[in-house]
């Protein structure tokens, strides 16, 4: 706890160095800031909201956002209409090159803007130092909770903002929660439905080759969130063999191994290992045409529920309600398997299932059985 303390000093001693303005930080312009640094699938769920606010807001008001650089390629292709200027964060790199972290401050710090806006639940001290080092009189945020915050951290950077805005059902899908922040912030309904994304250029080169194609994503950011490659593999044979359908399977570069065990596994069939292949935007644009998509519960599920692609979610039920299961007036084309133990609990209506999964979950995903994602599958083919 003390380490934490002198750390959490250090960092601030530092970051003050950020605020000193330059003599070049005159703004001409009116501007408003949007925080975003968290992963895929917040951003999916949240990106829509950029064209309220973008509707919202006066004609000559630049948009900026300081975002994760992990979407940073599909964000530039679908809300550059939107933004002004992008400043993109390696959250990695900002937490432990204090030069990186500093020259980040330092650009962020340059302009002054009328509102910063940080629409994020679950705020961490990557976005924190972020906010705090903005230069404006309107910081608006989310009250959050203290999952990636010490207590005594959140309410140190709880003053940074001139108000925090309150959600009164806690365990609600995380789309809602950016509805009613960004309801709050323009007093008016959004009026937005659901998450959507909308590509405006063709298919990436080559896939017509595979067609039609399921896509199985074996990647996760966190092992407890992977399934097991003999899972997937039942999977890819069942969808081979009963639907005549290529596989494609994706992930990141480090699940390149998981891929190849996936591949070994399948005698037959037509499986292709494009772990580590695609950018973030390719991957989105085959998503968009493939017959289905099988998933751990990764930003993967959301741009397929935006795509309106059919998707059945893999998860040990961590962050139970908040990233799913999908509200039916959302998405319908959706499935989520639990372990036994969770679909018990959900099958008996445990009042405490939210709460015990809210956070986190210490279910082994690996007791997910292959015929339940096969039967789910079928639900959604039939």
């Amino acid at each position: 706890m003390l380490l934490d303390h002198v750390k959490f000093e250090v960092r601030g001693i530092l970051d003050a160095f950020s605020t000193v303005a330059p003599k070049t930080s005159v703004t001409t312009s009116r501007r408003i800031l949007i925080v975003k640094m968290d992963a895929i699938g917040d951003y999916v769920l949240f990106r829509n909201f950029l064209s309220v606010i973008r509707r919202e807001v006066p004609a000559d008001t630049c948009i900026d956002l300081v975002g994760n650089y992990i979407w940073r390629d599909l964000a530039e292709e679908l809300d550059a209409q939107f933004i002004e200027k992008f400043v993109w964060v390696d959250k990695r790199r900002f937490s432990t090159q204090p030069l990186y972290r500093l020259t980040k401050l330092r650009e962020i710090g340059q302009l002054h803007y009328e509102m910063v806006l940080h629409p994020t639940y679950s705020r961490d001290i990557v976005a924190e130092a972020i906010v705090k080092a903005a230069r404006s009189n309107t910081k608006i945020g989310s009250n959050g909770h203290v999952q990636n915050l010490l207590p005594w951290q959140k309410k140190r950077y709880d003053k940074s903002y001139s108000k925090l805005i309150s959600f009164v059902e806690e365990d609600q899908f995380e789309f809602l929660n950016y509805a009613r922040f960004f309801e709050v912030v323009i007093g008016a309904n959004p009026r937005i439905s659901k998450p959507t994304i909308e590509l405006t250029t063709g298919p990436i080169k080559g896939n017509q080759t595979y067609k039609p194609y399921a896509i199985l994503f074996v990647g996760a950011s966190e092992p407890s969130r992977r399934w097991n490659v003999s899972g997937f593999a039942q999977v890819a044979g069942h969808l081979s063999s009963q639907y005549a359908l290529s596989i494609l399977l994706c992930g990141g570069q480090g699940e390149r191994e998981i891929a190849d065990g996936i591949i070994l596994r399948n005698k037959s069939g037509f499986l292709v290992n494009l772990a580590g292949r695609t950018t973030l935007s390719e991957l989105t644009r085959l998503i968009s045409e493939a017959r289905l998509v099988v998933s751990n519960e990764t930003g993967a599920v959301h741009i397929s529920a935006a795509l309106e692609t059919p998707v059945v979610c893999i998860s040990n039920g961590s962050h139970f309600m908040r990233f799913h299961p999908y509200p039916k007036e959302l998405f319908r084309q959706y499935a989520v398997v639990y372990p036994y133990e969770m679909t018990d609990l959900i099958r008996r209506g445990g009042s405490q299932i939210s709460s015990q999964f809210r956070y986190g979950s210490d279910l082994d995903i690996n007791s997910v059985d292959a015929q339940s994602v096969i039967l789910s599958i079928d639900r959604l083919l039939a």
